[in-house]
């Protein structure tokens, strides 16, 4: 039988056919490899195109950004913008981070900032910051830029760190809106920090004029106490029951005699009921030292239906008020005393003025019955001489009174013989006392004075004697005895 091949045997066919289908699998091999590691790159380039646009995202808000290595203080600059000092430099990448800084601070910053800018962004300070943080902040304030920036913040950011490398990010921004926005916070705050101040002051000198504040709520009973003598305008920390502590300040400090009067009006279970009206209401009352207080209730807060919830109850002294009301009604007291008494001086002055008027009148009435009798006529015109006199002496108080009352009275030192008075006034009134049947009895042997010549206003003097007489002669009976000593 005869073996038939279908397929003849053809080596180097074969051969060829599988270095073929080898190179044909590699060449499939290496371009699905080509074509992962071109996915790859692609992959990677998008990721680093994203990472470059976040970056620049980011430094788009900071002025400058650079990637510093803190060991070495090698440096590279990812990015600058336009109008800033620090542009001006013209730095470089092999140029070293400390150095630059300080150029940066010595030509930029102001003298009294420059040292403090050094310390913080020098390279030691920053690493050493960054082991213990991933993030650090600092602000400054430099010489305005190109770009009218003055305030600047800079930051820093850990990024990597082994044995041999400490890699930092370091970027510095403008902040000029925000320090605008936080001074004009801080001036508002300071303004509401003087106007609260103020009030605080203002509130503090009003305490001062109370001896004790409490805050009452009238609903719990409850009270607060905001000063007292010795602590003015905050609380003192002394709280607890109202009426209490009101019934207790009652029996303790209030004078005995009104403890019953005041007990009423310190009740806090009425107070919204007496007030349901009136803004306040007030009582006095005098303490055991004997001083006197006014204590207050004023309203502090209502409910929606108008009752009382809150009051203020204020205790001040009132002392030196009562004080001045005495006065005034002493004075008051005094003035009414001193009109009674210069309506009777004048009732009294009137009738004496009209007596010696009428014996004038008697007098010349007579001159008249005997004006060819010589002797008579003489003695007429005495009578009329000295009842003149005693009407010029009453004139002469009268006047001397308004001018004691004005301030206008002057006292006159005189030299003047006590005896040479003494005669005058017995002579006159030894004849008064006569007319009313008086026996006028002078005794010089009981006189006690030793020298008759005197320093002082005879006229005075004069007045004084005459009152004493006139009430002597005024008050004796017919038939009696008036002595007097030399």
């Amino acid at each position: 039988m005869t073996e038939i091949n279908l397929f003849p045997k053809q080596p180097q066919s074969v051969t060829v056919l599988v270095f073929i289908t080898v190179l044909i699998v590699l060449l499939l091999i290496l371009t699905v490899m080509v074509h992962m590691r071109n996915r790859k790159l692609k992959s990677t380039l998008e990721e680093q195109m994203a990472e470059r646009r976040l970056l620049d995202k980011i430094c788009a808000d900071f002025t400058a950004v650079y990637y510093v290595e803190l060991n070495t203080g090698s440096f590279e600059i990812l990015h600058i913008n336009d109008g800033t000092n620090v542009k001006k430099m013209n730095l470089k990448q092999g140029d070293n981070f400390n150095s630059s800084a300080d150029q940066y601070a010595v030509q930029y910053l102001y003298e009294k900032e420059r040292q403090e800018f050094k310390d913080w962004i020098s390279t030691g300070h920053l690493k050493e910051q960054l082991s213990r943080k991933e993030r650090i902040t600092y602000h400054y304030r430099s010489k305005p830029n190109p770009n009218q920036h003055e305030f600047f913040e800079a930051q820093a950011a850990k990024i990597y760190e082994d044995e041999k490398h400490f890699f930092a990010l370091v970027g510095f921004r403008h902040i000029d809106d925000i320090m605008e926005k936080e001074t004009m916070i801080q001036n508002q705050l300071k303004q509401a920090l003087d106007e609260a101040r103020l009030s605080n002051e203002i509130i503090s000198a009003i305490a001062k004029s109370y001896c004790s504040i409490y805050r009452i709520d009238v609903q719990k009973d409850f009270f607060e106490e905001i000063s007292n003598d010795s602590e003015i305008h905050k609380l003192t920390g002394n709280r607890g029951s109202a009426s209490e502590k009101l019934y207790q300040l009652c029996d303790t400090m209030v004078a005995s005699e009104y403890r019953s009067l005041i007990r009423p009006f310190l009740d806090v279970s009425t107070l919204s009921a007496r007030l349901k009206t009136e803004e306040y209401i007030s009582t006095e009352y005098r303490m055991c030292d004997g001083s006197w207080h006014r204590m207050l209730f004023t309203v502090k807060k209502r409910d929606e239906s108008g009752n009382v919830t809150h009051v203020l109850c204020t205790v001040r002294s009132i002392s030196d008020s009562k004080r001045r009301e005495e006065d005034l009604n002493f004075a008051a007291e005094a003035a009414k005393w001193e009109a009674e008494m210069k309506t009777r001086f004048l009732a009294t002055m009137s009738h004496d003025i009209r007596t010696p008027l009428n014996g004038i009148i008697g007098m010349v009435n007579m001159g008249n019955q005997y004006a060819d009798d010589p002797q008579m006529q003489q003695k007429i015109r005495e009578k009329v001489m000295e009842s003149l006199k005693y009407l010029v002496s009453l004139v002469n108080d009268v006047l001397d009174m308004n001018k004691l009352q004005s301030g206008d009275l002057k006292d006159q030192q005189l030299l003047f013989d006590l005896t040479e008075v003494l005669q005058e006034l017995n002579q006159i009134y030894d004849e008064r006392a006569a007319k009313k049947g008086i026996r006028y009895e002078i005794d010089w042997k009981n006189g006690t004075y030793s020298h008759s010549t005197l320093v002082g206003n005879p006229v005075y003097l004069g007045r004084i004697l005459s009152n004493i007489m006139d009430n002597a002669i005024k008050f004796s009976q017919s038939g009696s005895v008036l002595t007097l000593g030399g």
